[in-house]
Parts: structure tokens; C-alpha cells; sequence
């Protein structure tokens, strides 16, 4: 496939002009900056779970084409480059594409995604439907099938987690993630049309913020009953072909 869609047209924000979307903007305009390094190794053990779901799923091909909506500093992305070749970061705030990273990234709305149908095997989305009014993560859910051969992935703030549900709680920005249960994501997709779907709990139980003496602890925490009330919530649908062609 290349890397020929990283050459767009400029970006047009003008889209954004709902009041909520643009509180979003200013948020992770000044988040951006201060946020740890997608090397760092509380958000390396916190994401490579995360990479690890989107291996599986490939079936272990690490030639598949990905594309990481929401990809923000490059957390999940940097996650995934560690084993796949081609993988594509998008996002909004130019401020978060400033801070990633990574090699391939370009700066777009999620609800236009400016690629044609089916032009990546795998469409991976991480902590970003939350952000949106659900009029808008509908038609994100929905624009990720449409660019994606064989799955989509949608990671959500489980908000059934202690430190998820206080820190959503605090955050007025972050407060939609109080509503993402597995059922609240599963009805998501439904109502985006979307079908042959299985939702998860994993991740872990800590947030990316933990200290780095956490670390080994964090990663045996997650091995225990604790696991079920992970950090992250996951929904992974297979593209039905026949849908996409008709």
C-alpha cells in the first residue's frame, strides 16, 4: 500500500465548530506537551497489552496495514510499530501529532476519514470514542468499517475501573468515559451497523500515570481476578465483505 494518502490537502477545522468538540481541541492542545513519551515504560507496559489484542487479531501477520484513529502522542501506535511495518496515525490536534513519535501520521477528522473503502487490513481506534457526542462516534465507528478489510478495534476507558471511574468523575473532559460499559459499546456498534462483534475486558488496572516502581507489580496485578476490572474495555468486528460491496 505505501504511504501515498501521508500527501492530503490541508486540513480544514472549520468543521469544528460544536461547542464540545472545540472544549476537546483546547484540552488536548495543552495536554499534548506534557504528556509521558510513548517510550516510557509505565505507558509501554500500559499499551503493549493493547498491541498485543491488534496482534492477535492479525493473526500474527506483521505485514498488515493499520490505522490508528485518535492516535494522539502515539501511545497504541508506537505500541504497534514494534511489530508491524505499516501503520498510519491520525489526528486532530495538531498539538498531539506534534508530540508523537512516529514515522507515518497525518492531521484529520476521524468522522471524514480521507482514505478510500478498504485501504487498510486493520482500523484500530484507542481511547478516543469517549471525546466525541454520540452522534459522532457513530460515524466514526462507522468510517472505520469502511476504510477496513478485515477488523476493526475499538479500546474505551472501562469505566467499571476504580481509577477510570474518579478520574472521569474529576476530568470534566474525560466524564463521557462514565457511560462506556461493555453493553454501552456493543449497542455503539450495533447502532453503527455493525455486526459479528465481541466485546473484552483487559489492560491494566492502573492508569499510564502510575510510577515506574509499579511497573512489575501493575504487570501481576493483571494476571490475577483483578483483570476484570481492567483498565480498558475492547470491541473487535470483523468486516463483512458482502456489506462493504453492495
Amino acid at each position: 500500500m505505501g504511504f501515498k494518502y501521508l500527501k492530503l490537502k490541508k486540513f480544514n477545522m472549520s468543521v469544528h465548530k460544536n461547542k464540545k468538540v472545540f472544549n476537546q481541541k483546547v484540552y488536548w492542545s495543552k495536554r499534548g506537551p506534557t504528556r509521558r513519551k510513548p517510550d516510557h515504560p509505565v505507558v509501554s507496559a500500559t499499551f503493549d497489552p493493547l498491541a498485543s489484542v491488534v496482534i492477535k487479531a492479525s493473526k500474527n501477520s506483521n505485514r498488515s496495514n493499520i490505522l490508528d484513529v485518535g492516535c494522539g502522542n502515539g501511545y497504541l501506535q508506537f505500541a504497534l510499530e514494534k511489530y508491524f511495518k505499516n501503520v498510519i496515525g491520525l489526528d486532530y490536534s495538531q498539538s498531539m501529532l506534534t508530540n508523537n513519535p512516529c514515522n507515518h501520521k497525518l492531521r484529520g477528522l476521524c468522522t471524514q476519514l480521507p482514505f478510500p473503502d478498504k485501504s487498510f487490513d486493520m482500523v484500530v481506534a484507542s481511547h478516543l470514542l469517549h471525546h466525541m457526542n454520540e452522534a459522532d462516534r457513530i460515524r466514526t465507528l462507522c468510517e472505520m468499517h469502511r476504510v477496513a478489510r478485515d477488523c476493526i478495534i475499538s479500546f474505551e476507558p472501562n469505566c467499571k475501573n476504580p481509577f477510570n471511574f474518579i478520574f472521569s468523575l474529576i476530568k470534566k473532559e474525560e466524564r463521557m468515559a462514565l457511560k462506556f460499559t461493555r453493553m454501552y459499546m456493543h449497542n455503539l456498534f450495533i447502532k453503527a451497523n455493525i455486526k459479528s462483534m465481541k466485546s473484552h475486558i483487559d489492560g491494566w488496572i492502573t492508569p499510564n500515570i502510575a510510577p515506574i516502581w509499579w511497573v512489575p507489580f501493575g504487570q501481576k496485578l493483571r494476571k490475577t481476578f483483578l483483570k476484570k476490572i481492567g483498565f480498558d474495555i475492547y470491541c473487535i468486528a470483523k468486516v463483512n465483505r458482502k456489506e462493504l460491496n453492495e
